[in-house]
């Protein structure tokens, strides 16, 4: 069996996954960050075998995707000068059947063209010098253990901390060697990272360079599980330790529940703690950071309340991808030194009055008390509000099209304002 990530309808408040799914309809099919990385399910793909008979396995089983993107940023920075890109591109990933019933490979092809450049490479769907993004970012083999296998060299993640952050053109990818076991309740992974592509990027740089530490090749050592108890109980935890830099460690806890016929809650806590190791690449630091998280569901409904809180030795450091902090939102993460920050959201989707795919979801957020660890001075109180609407149907001739917008303001204590707007059209060609 070969294993890719695969994406649903769901809502998440972490901006690493909401950037890649639409809403849900309820809390029931709601999954946690962390049980969502480690798990691996197929994907649907587009079988070469269909086209061709009497193929050996490794291609009659190999699928070929082409997937479009058509994306357009334009933002109101604080200060001048403002950014705006379009473009285009997308993925082109190709899957192999196995070999001897073990051995398979995959490998995508991303690419990001311009339409418009307005200081777009500040936008981060352009290279540092707003030139087109052209790069082989996954090739990987998988050896396939039956309920177990590995993954090796040039993949994605959708862990805590160590992800693809998909809300640009080109994904984060990382190199990495991983060992992967699934089950009924219990599901875990174990490896070495060495390297990781940015978003904006096309070749590869070390763990720790990406960290901050300058001309190291240190990598990072993680190892995480997660573990089901019934359908309404879930903890798991996960640790990321680069070398001579700085260790990761998270850890969260869930609950979910029927209060009435029609009402269901998930109550979920989270927990990270970063601190600075061995030789002190990027400097000394220790911090934690912590949320908890209430959403409950009515008629296709999501109510979302949630609050933070980061240690005043440090802000919370995310270079590995998108941080699943409750509060980590378009355009910021509310997890500053000493910063406290507070959430209420809100999501619908419309299926039931027969806009089958249409879904939408706001979430607005206060982050207070922050400082600069450097001066001890205060940093501005901010809040932040976010719209997006999607419209993503599931079948019929527009399966596999997905429209979005997004609509992201930042107000900062003393009239500083960001204000973003996104238009982004998906669109996996339907050669089923």
């Amino acid at each position: 069996m070969l294993f890719v990530l695969c994406t649903s309808n769901l809502v998440w408040a972490s901006e690493y996954l909401d950037g890649e799914n639409p809403t849900a309809k309820s809390v029931d099919v709601l999954d946690t960050s962390l049980s969502y990385g480690l798990k691996q399910k197929p994907e649907d793909r587009i079988f070469l075998g269909n086209w061709i008979d009497n193929l050996p396995a490794f291609l009659s089983e190999s699928s070929l995707t082409p997937r479009f993107r058509l994306f357009s940023l334009d933002r109101n920075n604080k200060e001048s000068p403002d950014n705006a890109a379009i473009v285009y591109g997308g993925e082109l990933q190709f899957i192999s059947g196995q070999i001897a019933d073990v051995f398979s490979i995959g490998a995508s092809y991303f690419t990001s063209q311009r339409l418009r450049n307005d200081n777009g490479e500040s936008t981060l769907l352009l290279r540092e010098n707003g030139s087109d993004i052209n790069t082989l970012g996954k090739l990987y083999l998988d050896i396939d253990l039956d309920d177990a296998y590995l993954r090796l060299y040039r993949q994605t993640f959708d862990l805590p901390y160590v992800n693809k952050h998909d809300v640009r053109m080109i994904p984060v990818t990382h190199e990495g060697y991983i060992y992967h076991k699934t089950g009924k309740k219990l599901n875990y992974m174990a490896g070495q990272i060495t390297q990781l592509k940015r978003r904006n990027a096309e070749g590869f740089i070390s763990m720790a360079e990406a960290a901050g530490a300058a001309n190291s090749g240190k990598g990072t050592t993680m190892a995480g599980a997660n573990y089901d108890f019934d359908n309404n109980f879930s903890l798991g935890a996960i640790n990321y330790y680069t070398h001579d830099v700085f260790n990761i460690f998270y850890s969260k806890f869930t609950y979910t529940g029927p209060i009435t016929n029609e009402v269901s809650t998930r109550i979920s806590a989270q927990f990270t703690h970063q601190n600075s190791i061995g030789d002190e690449l990027i400097g000394n630091f220790n911090t934690n950071h912590y949320g908890i998280q209430v959403e409950t569901d009515y008629r296709n409904a999501i109510l979302t309340l949630a609050a933070t809180n980061t240690g005043k030795g440090s802000a919370i450091r995310s270079p590995f991808g998108g941080s699943p902090g409750f509060l980590s939102l378009i355009l910021e993460d509310f997890d500053r030194a000493n910063e406290t920050g507070a959430l209420a959201g809100l999501s619908y989707d419309f299926s039931s009055w027969g806009l089958t795919g249409l879904s939408t979801f706001s979430n607005f957020a206060w982050g207070k008390n922050a400082i600069d660890t450097e001066t001890g001075n205060s940093l501005p109180d901010l809040n932040e509000q976010d719209f997006t609407i999607d419209y993503k149907p599931q079948a019929g001739l527009l399966k596999g099209f997905w429209l979005r917008y997004r609509y992201a303001r930042a107000d900062f204590d003393g009239g500083q304002t960001i204000q973003d707007n996104r238009f982004i059209i998906n669109y996996e060609l339907p050669f089923h």
